[in-house]
Parts: structure tokens; C-alpha cells; sequence
């Protein structure tokens, strides 16, 4: 089951007034004026501000000190499975998830928060839990990925590949924009990899057109990624042998 923190803005006051000194910024005194010399005045955050690029630590920090504070029994399970403002929980046992719903419900809002937009591919989760507080009936987009909680399937999206004869970056830049984190379009991108690495031994500039004869070999892995996206069951196991593999 997965869920979402709505707002994920946590009204924390910045107590001391030496650490506002932390938080200073300029403004202009008056805004019709424009930036010009004596318009300008400097301000501090009286609350920790979100916004930056140190905001998702901040809000897991927030987070945390809120769970030292008030203690409960999901805490461990949110700090596990915690990523910026995503929430998920997991079990074996199908009749503990409407616990953890109203569990983690009451745990955020001690945190002056709301956690809402919650899935399961259990059915009796979903019937549990409020409509106000469920994700849209629809495919949802879960750490990058969609999570299609009624059919229990993950989507990867593909990008376009590039038209034409490609230079080095542009393909290199096809291959980062592929989010696989797990690995399910490893039997794609095994190939693209490799002709990457080819094309890094022959020494070619980063922004030059890649060689005439290797032209052929980039039509065909192209063909490849003709698709938009890939679908495919979300699959949990344990039938792995580490001895085996060594």
C-alpha cells in the first residue's frame, strides 16, 4: 500500500533567533520600483522554509523529530519506507492494512500533516479506506514509475530515441532519460550500453555525428524502442539461490 503526504509542508517554527540569521533573504522594499540601490531590505524565515534544494532533507528531518516525539507503533514502518513525501507500507497479511491506514493517519496528524491518496492492490484495503482518502481510481505515478494498484502492474515509460544520425550526447542523454530503477528494461538497454562503450573507444567528440558504419548498427537498436512504455506485473520472490549464483 502506498500513500502520499499532502502539502508536506510541517509548520515548524524557527525558534531561536540565532538560527533565523540562517534563513536571510533580500526583497525589495518596494516592488514597483525594481532592484535599485536603497530598495532593497533583508528578511528572515520565522518557519523552515521549503522550496530549495535542501527541502527534501529538511522535510525528512521535520519528519523524524516529529516521530521521536510522538511515538507509535507505525513509526518504524514510515521511516523504512519513506522517500521526500511518499509513504509505503507492507505486509503479509492483508487484514493489517486498514490498521496501518488509520495508524498512519493519526500519526500525521500529530505531525500538523495529512496523508492521503493511498493505494493497494488488496481489495479489502480499498474498500476500507475513505474515498476522500484514496488515490484516483486510475493508474498512478509512484516513484517515477506508474503503479496500476487494480491489475498490480509497474509502467516504465520509454523516451523517443533520437531521429536521424546522432551524436555521442544525444544518445547518451536517450540512456539517462530511461528511469529503470529496477532493472526491467535491462534486455533494452544491454544493447544501447554496449554501443555506447564502442563509440567511447574510438575516441569521437562528444558532439560529433557517430561514425557512417556504425549507422546500421544504431537503425537496429532503435527498432527496439518503438514502444512508448512498458508494462509488466509488479512480481515479489524469493526463489533466489546466492550459492548458485556464485
Amino acid at each position: 500500500m502506498s500513500s502520499d503526504i499532502e502539502k508536506s509542508i510541517p509548520p515548524n517554527q524557527i525558534t531561536r533567533a540565532r538560527q533565523r540569521d540562517f534563513t536571510r533573504f533580500v526583497w525589495l522594499k518596494d516592488i514597483t520600483k525594481g532592484p535599485i540601490n536603497g530598495n532593497f531590505v533583508t528578511y528572515r524565515f520565522t518557519r523552515i522554509p521549503f522550496g530549495m534544494s535542501c527541502s527534501p532533507f529538511l522535510l525528512a528531518a521535520s519528519i523524524l523529530t516529529y516521530m521521536e516525539k510522538y511515538p507509535a507503533k507505525i513509526n518504524k514502518q514510515m521511516e523504512n519506507n519513506m522517500y521526500v513525501d511518499n509513504l509505503m507500507f507492507l505486509t503479509n497479511i492483508e487484514e493489517e492494512l486498514p490498521e496501518m491506514y488509520l495508524s498512519s493517519k493519526a500519526a500525521a496528524q500529530k505531525w500538523g500533516m495529512n496523508v492521503r491518496q493511498y493505494q493497494s492492490n488488496s481489495q479489502k484495503a480499498r474498500q476500507f479506506i475513505p474515498e476522500e482518502d484514496q488515490a484516483p481510481d486510475k493508474p498512478n505515478k509512484i516513484l517515477g514509475m506508474i503503479f496500476d494498484a487494480t491489475h498490480d502492474t509497474m509502467t516504465i515509460g520509454i523516451p523517443k530515441p533520437p531521429e536521424g544520425k546522432p551524436t555521442k550526447r544525444m544518445l547518451q542523454s536517450f540512456l539517462a532519460r530511461i528511469y529503470d530503477p529496477m532493472g526491467v528494461l535491462s534486455p533494452l538497454t544491454v544493447r544501447l550500453k554496449q554501443f555506447l562503450q564502442s563509440l567511447w573507444a574510438t575516441k569521437i567528440g562528444w558532439k560529433k555525428t557517430i561514425p557512417k558504419d556504425t549507422i546500421p548498427i544504431w537503425e537496429s537498436i532503435k527498432k527496439e524502442f518503438q514502444h512508448t512504455e512498458y508494462t509488466t506485473q509488479r512480481q515479489l520472490t524469493d526463489r533466489y539461490d546466492y550459492e548458485s549464483a556464485n
